[in-house]
Order: C-alpha cells, then structure tokens, then sequence
C-alpha cells in the first residue's frame, strides 16, 4: 500500500489542476485536494489493490470538488459568472471562458480525459459510469467548447 507521503508527493500536482478545473477557485481547489488526502487516507482500507490509485484518487476529489459545490448552495448547471484562471496560466483565456460555460461534471470530465490524458477505462473508474456514456458526455462537451469558441455561431 503507497503511503499517505508518496501519494502527496506522486499527485498532489495533478489533483489541484483536476480540482481547480471544477471548483475554478484557487483556495478551494487547495482545499478540496487536502480534503481528498484526509478521506483517503482514512478510507484507505476500502482501497482494493486490483484498482487503480490514481483513479479511486480523481474519484474522491470529484466527490469532495460537488461536495464543495453544493455546500456553497451553487447550482451544479451554472455557469461560472467570476473570472476563470489557472494557476500556470496554460490555457487561453478563451478556452477558460468556454471551460467555464460548462456544467461542473463536464469540465472534470474535459480536465481529465484532455489534460490528464486518462482513457476511458480509468474515467470508468473514477466516474463509475460506463466507458460509452463517458465518450458521449466528452463528445458532447466538446462540442459545447467548439460552438463557445466560435462565438456561438456554430449549430450543435
């Protein structure tokens, strides 16, 4: 079993970027990764050794990220009216922009299958949804993102 210190250490990084994603607030997405290191580490009896750690990981910063969410009463469908940056600047600001039009569920979804590069095998995992429904909801949000950065102008 990897310890609490090499699981920091290992993704720490790419939990942030996977929380700021949802959350698009910096202190909350520091607060949601700490989150997601306390509640692994005291669920980490319920870790099956035949999953992937990075994947029962993402699933509980999900978890925590809606949890978040819905204490601060947000709707999960809304879009994102504050400013929208991250924190290596990586992204355009019109990719930010079209990133936050969509629903806090997709832009995990983007975040993890575009920028972490997980394939739906270990989205499977982390969303405990099937792999195809996974591919249509990505679809989908890729579509969003194209008709938001063309400037709406585009059907579908």
């Amino acid at each position: 079993m990897i310890t609490l210190e090499e699981a920091v250490e290992r993704h720490s990084g790419v939990l942030f970027k996977y929380c700021y994603g949802i959350l698009c607030d910096y202190y909350e997405a520091q607060d949601a990764v700490q989150e997601t290191f306390a509640r692994a580490f005291t669920k980490q009896a319920s870790y099956r050794e035949d999953t992937n750690y990075a994947g029962w990981l993402y699933r509980i910063a999900y978890n925590t990220c809606i949890g978040i969410l819905r204490k601060k009463r947000f709707h999960l469908y809304e879009e994102i009216e504050k400013p929208y940056t991250t924190p290596d600047n990586s992204l355009s600001e019109e990719m930010l922009k079209a990133l936050a039009a969509l629903k806090p569920r997709d832009r995990a979804l983007v975040f993890s299958r575009a920028i972490d590069d997980m394939d739906f095998a270990q989205l499977e995992s982390v969303y405990n949804v099937s792999a195809a429904t996974l591919r249509k909801r990505y679809e989908r949000a890729k579509k969003k993102l194209q008709k938001h950065l063309n400037g709406g102008s585009q059907n579908g």
